[in-house]
C-alpha cells in the first residue's frame, strides 16, 4: 500500500551507529538488542499512540547527521519517537527529523529490498533526504512503513496552492495514481482541469452554505455573511468584480486553530491543515477562481 502524509517535525531518541548501506544486518540488529534491552531508561519520554503502544523507528541519516540522502554508508538509529524538546539520557542519541512529506509504502521485511529499490528507481532524485522505517506493530520486525522524503515541508498544489497533507488531497492519474504537483480539485484522470466556469463556482460556493446550514458553525460568520452577499450579486459581471474579495475571504476563513479541542492532536499531525468538509469545499471554491484564471489568480 502507497500513500502520501505529511509529518510534522519530531525527535528520535535511540542507539544510533555507523555502517555500510549494503551490509545493515553486520551492525543494526545489534543496534536494536542494546535499545531494547534498556528501553525502560527512555519509556518515560516515548511518544504513544491512542492505544498507548511506543512509536518506534529505524531512523536513517546521512555522515554529517544532515537528514541528507544516505551515500555508501551512514548512519542508524533503533529508536522511539519524541517531542522535539526531549533530552536524551546519557549513554542514547537524539536526532530532529525535519518537517516533510513522504511517500509511504507498507511491506513485511521480506519485501524490504525489493521495494526499497522499486520505490528509489521510481522516485530519483525527488527523494529529498534520508528514508526512514516506522514500525506499527513494536515487537514485530517483519511489519514496517518506509517513509520516502519527498518534500521540506507541505507539498503544495502548483495550480491552486492548496497544501496537500493526506492521500485524498492529491489529484488522480488515469491508473488512480496520486499526482504530488496538483490537488485533487485542480487535476483528475490525468489532466488539469481548464474549463472551470462561473457557474460551477456558483455551485461551489452555494455548496459552502448548504454545509453550514446542515451543521452550523463550521463556518465563520463573516466568511457565511460574505458568501451569501456575494451569492446574492444578481450579475455575472458583479460577481466577477467582487472576486477578489471572496478570494480574499475564502483564504481566511479557512484552517480554524483547534489549539485545546478535540481535533487538536489530529490537526497538528497534519500540519495545521483542517480536513473538515467545510474547510475541503472552500479550498475547491479557491481552486475554481484559480483555475478560472488561466494565467493563475494573483
Amino acid at each position: 500500500m502507497i500513500k502520501y502524509l505529511y509529518k510534522d517535525s519530531f525527535a528520535v531518541i535511540g542507539k544510533a551507529g555507523q555502517g555500510i548501506a549494503d551490509n545493515p544486518q553486520k551492525w543494526v540488529m545489534p543496534l536494536w538488542e542494546e535499545a531494547n534491552s534498556n528501553f525502560i531508561e527512555v519509556e518515560s519520554l516515548i511518544r504513544k499512540n491512542k492505544s498507548s503502544i511506543p512509536l518506534i523507528w529505524g531512523a536513517m541519516n546521512d555522515i554529517e547527521e544532515s537528514n541528507k540522502r544516505w551515500g555508501e554508508a551512514g548512519k542508524y538509529m533503533a529508536s522511539g519517537e519524541a517531542d522535539v524538546d526531549a533530552i536524551a539520557p546519557e549513554g542514547w542519541t537524539k536526532w530532529i527529523i525535519p518537517a516533510q512529506t513522504y511517500l509511504v509504502v507498507s511491506c513485511t521485511m521480506d519485501k524490504y529490498g525489493d521495494v526499497f529499490k522499486g520505490i528509489v528507481d521510481k522516485l530519483g532524485p525527488n527523494i529529498t533526504g534520508c528514508v526512514h522505517e516506522y514500525y506499527p506493530e513494536p515487537g514485530n520486525p517483519n511489519t514496517l512503513d518506509i517513509y520516502f522524503p519527498i518534500a521540506q515541508g507541505k507539498i503544495l498544489c502548483q495550480a491552486c496552492d492548496m497544501p496537500m497533507t493526506k492521500p485524498e488531497d492529491f489529484g488522480l492519474e488515469v491508473n488512480g495514481d496520486r499526482n504530488s504537483n496538483y490537488c485533487l480539485h485542480c487535476y483528475d484522470r490525468g489532466a488539469l482541469l481548464r474549463d472551470v466556469t462561473m457557474d460551477r463556482l456558483i455551485t461551489d460556493v452555494q455548496a459552502l452554505v448548504d454545509i453550514e446550514a446542515k451543521h452550523p458553525n463550521l463556518l465563520s460568520t463573516p466568511l457565511l455573511s460574505h458568501i451569501k452577499g456575494w451569492l446574492a450579486l444578481e450579475s455575472i459581471s458583479a460577481k466577477a468584480t467582487a472576486i477578489s474579495s471572496l478570494y480574499l475571504e475564502l483564504i481566511d476563513g479557512q484552517d480554524a486553530d483547534m489549539t485545546g479541542t478535540q481535533w487538536e492532536e489530529e490537526w497538528l499531525s497534519d500540519g495545521m491543515v483542517c480536513h473538515c468538509i467545510a474547510c475541503i469545499a472552500a479550498r475547491k471554491c479557491i481552486s475554481d477562481i484559480k483555475l478560472m484564471r488561466v494565467d493563475g489568480y494573483k
